[in-house]
């Protein structure tokens, strides 16, 4: 898998208690293996961090697994996953960086 989209338990926005206690944030690690890294985009309350995380060949998602968080691997898409809209929140933004369409 190229891609990594963690869930996670922090937010500090005013209407998280909203959201599924569990699965509250969401940011995604993205595999270069031309670079052979792991370079994660976090929308961490409407400031992106861009790090670059680990070797490509290091188990990522079972890090962020032992660490409590839900991880969904998966393959990047290909084709751009923009509309008219975009939505401004972390959900929004892990949809454009991995070329999600659902």
């Amino acid at each position: 898998m190229d891609v990594i989209v963690i869930f996670g338990k922090e937010n500090a926005h005013p209407l998280s208690w909203m959201l599924s206690a569990e699965i509250r944030h969401a940011w995604c690690a993205i595999r270069d293996t031309n670079r052979g890294v792991w370079v994660s985009y976090d929308w961490h309350k409407g400031i992106p961090f861009i790090r670059a995380e680990a070797a490509s060949d290091f188990d990522l998602a079972q890090y962020y697994r032992d660490a409590g968080n839900k991880v969904v691997e998966m393959k990047r898409g290909r084709v751009p996953a923009r509309g008219p809209f975009m939505l401004n929140n972390c959900v929004g933004h892990v949809q454009v960086v991995c070329a999600l369409h659902s």
